[in-house]
C-alpha cells in the first residue's frame, strides 16, 4: 500500500482501503454530504449513504447520465429524502468528477469512482483532506453542477421533444474512446517520468505532452480502434433509423385503425339514425292520411247536416209499398204463429196421436210442421190456444225489441242471440228429438239419440232455418214500416233529424279532436324528422373532420419522421464527425482522464521518496500547471 497521511490528508491508491476509508469518513458525517461522481453502483457505499438518509443527513449526489446509474437502489435514495441528479456533460463529454464533499469541511477526491469495479480490478487513487484550499473550490464546483442540472432542465423543457436515449449511447461510445487506454501503464509512465525529474513539476508539462501524442497517435493515426467506434456509430445510427421509421409506420397504422373503427361505428350510427327517420316518415305519413280521412267525414258529416236541415217533409204513408210490406208484416206474423203453434202442439200432443194412431192400426205421418196444429189446439180448449198465444209471442216480440228498447246494443242482443240463436235453437233442437221418438214408435229406428245426432239432422236444420229466417225478415220488415210510419208524421220527422243532427255534431266533435292529435302528430314527427336529419348530417360532417383529420395527422407523421430522421442524423454526424476529424472537446475530456492516471504514478513517487511537508508543497504546485496545460488545447 502506498499513502500519505497527515492530520488534515490521506492519500491511498489500493482499491479496498479506499473503500474502507470513505466508510469511515462517511460515518463521522453530522449534517451533509455532496457527491459529484461518474459511476456510483457500489452496494456498501450506497447502503451506508441510506442509513445517513435515515438519519437525517442532508445528502445531495451528482451523478453521470448513464445506464449505470439508474439502480434501484439509487430510487430508494431519493424515497429517502436525498437529491439524486443524474447530469448530462457539456459538448461531447461526461460528468467525469469523482469527489464527496462532507459537512463542508473534509473532502474526497481522486481517480476512485464508487464502483465494485475500482475497488477490485482498477488502479485508483483517492485523497481525503481537511484543507480549505482544497475543499473550497469543490464546493463551488458542486454548485456549479446543481446550476448545469437547472439549465438542462430548462434546455429540456424547450428542446424538440424527442429523446435522448440515442444521444446517449452515442456519448457513451465517445466516452468508451476517451477512456479506452491502459490506466496501470500510463501510472507506471507517471511514476518513471516523476523519477527522472525527480518530482520537478515543471517536467509535467513535457508529460502531458507524450500523453497527447501518444492518444493522438493511438487513436486519430492508428485507425484501427477509431474505425472500430465508427462502425458501432453507424450501426447504431442504422437501428436508430429503422426503429424511428418502424415507430412511424406503427402510429400511421393505428391512425388509419382509429379512423377505420370511427367511420364503422358513424356509419352504424348514421344507419340506425336513417332507419329511424324512416319509421317516423311513415307514422307521419299515416298520420297525415288519417288527419285527411278525418277532416273528409267531417265535410261529409257537415254536409249531411246541411241535408238533414233542408229536408224536414214528410212522406205519406199510404201508398202501394208501404202496403205491400204492411201485408208482408201480417203475412209472416201470421206464419209464424203457425209455426210455433205447430211446434207447440208436436211437442205436447205428437207421442200421443202417434201412439193412438198405432192402437187404432193406421199408419200416422207427423212432419216437422203441421199447418193444423192452431185447429187442433182449438178443440183443447182455450188454456191451450191462450198458451200458444203466449209462447208464439215471445221469439216474435224478442225480434221486434227495438220497438221498446232504447239501447241499439240491448235491442240487437234480444233480437239475434235471445230470439234466434237460443230460443229457435231450443225449439229446433226440441223438434228434433220429439221428432226422433216419434220415429222409433213409427218406424222402429234406434231409440237412443245423443245431443250431437239431435243437432246434426235434417229435422234440426229445417226447424231451425224454417223458424229463423222469417224472424230475421219479419224483423226488418216492421222496421221498414215503423220508420215509414215515423216519415209520415211531421213531429217524428222532426224528432229523427235532430237526433241524427246531434249525432253528427258529436261525430264532428269526436273527430275533430281525433284530428288535434293526428296534427300534433305530425307536427311532432316533423320535428323528430328535422333533429334526425340533423344528426345524421352531424355524422357526416363528423366522420369528415375525422378523415381531414387523419389525412393531415398522417402527413404531419410522416413530416415528424422526416424532422426526427433528419435531427438525429445531423446529432449522429456531429459524432461521428467529431471522432473521425479529432475535435477539441474529444481531446481535452480525454487528456483529463490520462492525466489524472499519470498523476496517480506521480504522486505515488512523491509518497515514497520526500517528506510529507515537501510532498505538499510539490501537490499544491501540480494543479495550477495542469489546469494551465489543459486551457492551451
Amino acid at each position: 500500500m502506498l499513502s500519505f497521511t497527515s492530520n488534515k490528508n490521506i492519500a491511498l491508491t489500493e482499491g479496498p482501503e479506499i473503500l474502507e476509508q470513505i466508510l469511515k469518513e462517511l460515518r463521522t458525517t453530522k449534517q451533509t454530504v455532496d457527491s459529484a461522481m461518474a459511476w456510483f453502483t457500489n452496494k456498501d457505499l450506497l447502503a451506508e449513504v441510506a442509513t445517513l438518509c435515515d438519519k437525517g443527513i442532508k445528502v445531495r449526489i451528482v451523478l453521470a447520465k448513464n445506464d449505470y446509474n439508474s439502480s434501484t437502489a439509487l430510487s430508494d435514495l431519493k424515497s429517502k429524502g436525498a437529491q439524486v441528479i443524474h447530469l448530462k456533460g457539456s459538448g461531447y463529454g461526461m460528468m467525469h468528477h469523482k469527489f464527496c464533499i462532507i459537512d463542508s469541511k473534509r473532502a474526497i477526491t481522486g481517480s476512485f469512482n464508487w464502483t465494485g469495479n475500482a475497488v477490485a480490478n482498477s488502479s485508483e487513487n483517492a485523497i481525503f483532506t481537511s484543507d480549505k484550499e482544497i475543499i473550497n473550490p469543490l464546493i463551488v464546483e458542486f454548485d456549479k453542477l446543481l446550476g448545469k442540472e437547472t439549465k438542462t432542465e430548462m434546455k429540456e423543457a424547450n428542446s424538440s421533444g424527442f429523446d435522448d436515449p440515442f444521444i446517449e449511447q452515442l456519448e457513451s461510445i465517445t466516452s468508451a474512446l476517451i477512456e479506452d487506454y491502459n490506466h496501470e501503464e500510463i501510472e507506471r509512465h507517471g511514476y518513471s517520468k516523476s523519477k527522472e525529474s525527480f518530482g520537478n513539476s515543471t517536467q509535467l508539462t513535457g508529460l502531458f505532452d507524450e500523453l497527447r501524442t501518444d492518444f493522438k497517435n493511438s487513436v486519430f493515426k492508428n485507425t484501427s480502434f477509431r474505425d472500430r467506434t465508427l462502425v458501432k456509430m453507424d450501426v447504431l445510427w442504422e437501428q436508430k433509423e429503422q426503429n424511428i421509421k418502424a415507430l412511424y409506420v406503427q402510429r400511421i397504422e393505428n391512425e388509419e385503425i382509429d379512423f377505420s373503427v370511427l367511420k364503422e361505428s358513424s356509419e352504424v350510427k348514421k344507419q340506425q339514425k336513417q332507419d329511424e327517420l324512416a319509421k317516423i316518415q311513415a307514422e307521419k305519413e299515416e298520420n297525415r292520411f288519417e288527419k285527411e280521412k278525418t277532416e273528409n267525414e267531417i265535410d261529409d258529416l257537415v254536409s249531411d247536416i246541411d241535408k238533414l236541415e233542408a229536408n224536414a217533409d214528410t212522406k205519406p204513408f199510404w201508398n202501394a209499398q208501404n202496403i205491400f210490406v204492411l201485408i208482408g208484416v201480417l203475412a209472416f206474423w201470421f206464419y209464424l204463429y203457425l209455426f210455433y203453434s205447430s211446434a207447440i202442439y208436436i211437442l205436447q200432443y205428437g207421442k200421443i196421436e202417434v201412439e193412438r194412431a198405432i192402437a187404432l192400426g193406421i199408419q200416422p205421418r207427423i212432419e216437422f210442421f203441421d199447418p193444423e196444429a192452431l185447429t187442433k189446439l182449438s178443440t183443447k180448449g182455450w188454456v191451450e190456444i191462450f198458451f200458444a198465444f203466449l209462447v208464439v209471442h215471445i221469439p216474435i216480440s224478442l225480434s221486434l225489441s227495438k220497438l221498446f228498447v232504447k239501447k241499439e246494443w240491448v235491442a240487437n242482443l234480444m233480437s239475434y242471440f235471445i230470439a234466434i240463436v237460443i230460443i229457435d235453437f231450443f225449439v229446433a233442437f226440441s223438434l228434433s228429438r220429439a221428432l226422433h221418438e216419434i220415429k222409433v214408435l213409427t218406424e222402429g229406428v234406434q231409440s237412443e239419440q245423443s245431443m250431437a245426432d239431435a243437432i246434426f239432422n235434417l229435422d234440426f236444420f229445417k226447424v231451425f232455418i224454417f223458424g229463423a229466417l222469417p224472424l230475421m225478415i219479419l224483423k226488418f220488415l216492421f222496421q221498414y214500416v215503423q220508420e215509414a210510419y215515423s216519415d209520415s208524421q211531421i213531429d217524428l220527422v222532426n224528432n229523427k233529424l235532430a237526433k241524427q243532427i246531434k249525432l253528427n255534431k258529436k261525430k264532428i266533435s269526436r273527430l275533430k279532436h281525433e284530428g288535434e292529435k293526428f296534427k300534433l302528430a305530425i307536427t311532432k314527427a316533423e320535428s323528430m324528422e328535422t333533429e334526425l336529419n340533423s344528426a345524421i348530417e352531424e355524422i357526416s360532417i363528423a366522420t369528415e373532420e375525422s378523415r381531414l383529420k387523419t389525412s393531415k395527422n398522417k402527413q404531419d407523421l410522416e413530416l415528424s419522421q422526416s424532422k426526427e430522421i433528419e435531427y438525429y442524423e445531423s446529432v449522429f454526424n456531429k459524432y461521428r464527425n467529431s471522432i473521425e476529424k479529432g475535435s477539441a472537446t474529444i481531446l481535452k475530456n480525454a487528456m483529463e482522464s490520462r492525466i489524472s492516471s499519470s498523476l496517480v504514478g506521480w504522486v505515488r513517487f512523491l509518497n515514497d521518496h520526500f517528506s510529507q511537508s515537501v510532498t505538499q508543497e510539490k501537490l499544491n504546485q501540480i494543479e495550477p500547471i495542469k489546469t494551465g496545460w489543459i486551457n492551451t488545447l
